[in-house]
């Protein structure tokens, strides 16, 4: 269909009829914050709008029919449906839009988990994501300042919020946001352990 071109105006309209008014609104500010970190740090801005309008696609779809786009190796890493749109919506991305670009598959799929080592390009998404205008959590502006000095240290207040999150409710934890964080903890400190 779109086959890695970026129609941001025809994204935009598909969206608005598949998520609500106040998820729609959410993906167009994540867009807009993905725009401007990427041209700050000298990424595809383009890339980067369209990659954080479609980052929750799935977001509003049964669990059943994020699971059905899920493959079994991705649902074995998966703790709970909060986390499948993700997933399902870089396959969904994939093979219903027919954009191809890793980098843009990747970033949708691991916007809210994270993973060790992840590019720049996926952390301007996750980063969107967790700081976009509506956000009204504690040191949002903290955060929202940070990522434009350290997406590193941004990213690590994110992880580091949603493990504790997690630990407080009784989840399960993500083993990919484990892992990322510890990765961006030992990144930090130099220690390559």
């Amino acid at each position: 269909m779109m086959a890695n071109k970026y129609d941001y105006e025809k994204c935009k309209e598909m969206l608005k009829k598949m998520l609500s008014p106040k998820r729609f609104n959410h993906s167009v500010n994540v867009a807009s914050v993905a725009e401007d970190l990427a041209r700050h740090y000298g990424l595809d801005s383009e890339k980067a709008k369209i990659a954080g309008l479609l980052h929750d696609i799935c977001k509003e779809m049964p669990d059943e029919e994020n699971e059905k786009l899920v493959s079994e190796n991705d649902k074995n890493r998966i703790c709970s449906p909060k986390i499948l749109h993700g997933f399902a919506g870089s396959e969904y991305i994939k093979n219903r839009l027919g954009i191809t670009d890793e980098e843009l598959l990747n970033a949708v799929r691991y916007h809210t988990v994270g993973r060790k080592n992840m590019t720049t390009f996926e952390k301007i998404i996750s980063i969107a994501d967790y700081t976009s205008p509506e956000r009204k959590w504690p040191d949002v502006r903290k955060t929202r300042e940070l990522a434009y000095e350290n997406l590193d240290l941004a990213l690590l207040k994110k992880f580091s919020t949603e493990i504790i999150s997690c630990i407080k409710k009784g989840y399960r934890v993500s083993l990919d946001t484990v892992d990322a964080y510890n990765y961006l903890i030992l990144n930090q400190k130099g220690d390559k352990k």
